[in-house]
């Protein structure tokens, strides 16, 4: 099972819609996936329609319960999250190989061909835990100033993390979201970006597309492949999986 988190801790980026529709777009190649809901905001449960589980998340992080998974769809499966994840980040700081948990937890997981985590929007105890037990991670960003200037403090957290947990850990890519090619800024923030990363910066890149938002709004709560199949939402997603695939292989 190849393990990816998608991480950014500014917030607006579009994680939890990058986890959702990569996820997806992987489940209709035929690969079967599970989907991680690592942020107490719980936004990925919440966007796939998933209820709030008893045995959630935390349960198994801190409890070591058996971790809950939700069949969403053909080949894509959800371990819900909820409020209780904020418990866990408190939780895990008295604990012994606090970092390790989540790793514990994934490891005793079978049958998947892809696991997606997504993250909260911080670089605190959960996100390391998703660093730890993770191959690769996936950093989705807007073409923005703001952006720009987190890439220096995830970097730095995945070098710790690489050196200290995780020897094994690599950057997937970059991309940007809500990407538009005609404005000066974006074109200035994607040269700068490439300018550091080289070949870390993906090809494909997500346009402004409402569809991508109404797709994971109720009664929709799915995929933008299955909500809007003939979107630029759902283009720009196919050529993004296209490419992950690419790099994986």
């Amino acid at each position: 099972m190849k393990k990816i988190a998608v991480i950014n801790h500014k917030g607006g980026v579009g994680k939890t819609t990058t986890v959702i529709n990569v996820g997806a777009g992987l489940a209709k190649g035929g690969a079967k996936v599970l989907l991680v809901d690592l942020d107490p905001q719980a936004n990925l449960t919440s966007g796939l329609g998933v209820s709030d589980q008893e045995e959630d998340l935390y349960l198994s992080m801190v409890k070591g319960k058996s971790l809950t998974i939700v069949e969403h769809s053909p080949n894509l499966f959800v371990s819900p999250g909820t409020l209780k994840m904020a418990d866990a980040e408190l939780e895990l700081f008295s604990m012994l190989a606090r970092e390790q948990k989540l790793k514990k937890v994934l490891d005793k997981q079978s049958g998947f061909d892809y696991c997606l985590i997504d993250c909260p929007p911080s670089l605190n105890q959960l996100t390391i835990n998703a660093l730890v037990a993770c191959d690769y991670v996936l950093i989705p960003m807007t073409a923005e100033f703001f952006s720009l200037k987190a890439l220096s403090s995830i970097t730095s957290i995945y070098q710790a993390v690489k050196e200290n947990f995780n020897s094994s850990l690599e950057i997937l890519g970059l991309f940007f979201n809500e990407y538009n090619k005609r404005t000066s800024l974006s074109k200035g923030v994607s040269k700068e970006v490439e300018s550091s990363f080289g070949e870390a910066l993906l090809n494909a890149t997500i346009r402004n597309n409402i569809a991508l938002s109404e797709s994971v709004t109720p009664p929709n709560c799915t995929s933008i492949f299955d909500y809007a199949p003939d979107s630029n939402g759902a283009f720009d997603y196919n050529k993004l999986v296209k490419e992950i695939k690419k790099r994986l292989q």
